[in-house]
């Protein structure tokens, strides 16, 4: 027997994760923190995935990927304001 399986992503979260932090640079990313948002690419959680069987029997998994503590860690020094990038 054999199983078909689907892996899908919604990146939903992702995406206002990157509004809420954009929108702390309403004149536009300084340049001393473009290498910092960068760097959130490589601390992406993917958590654990949802998974359901459709009536064509086709199991469908749907991962919810989110940038892990880098980037809470960066928000909340860019809203507290601590005057630098590695803060």
């Amino acid at each position: 027997m054999n199983i078909l399986i689907t892996i899908d992503f919604d990146t939903s979260v992702l995406e206002q994760q990157m509004k809420d932090l954009l929108s702390e640079f309403p004149e536009g990313v300084p340049g001393e923190f473009v290498s910092d948002i960068k760097s959130l690419a490589s601390d992406i959680v993917l958590g654990k995935p949802l998974a359901a069987t459709g009536a064509d029997q086709i199991v469908k998994h749907v991962y919810t990927p989110r940038f892990g503590a880098r980037f809470e860690n960066f928000l909340a020094a860019i809203r507290a304001n601590k005057g630098g990038p590695h803060a």
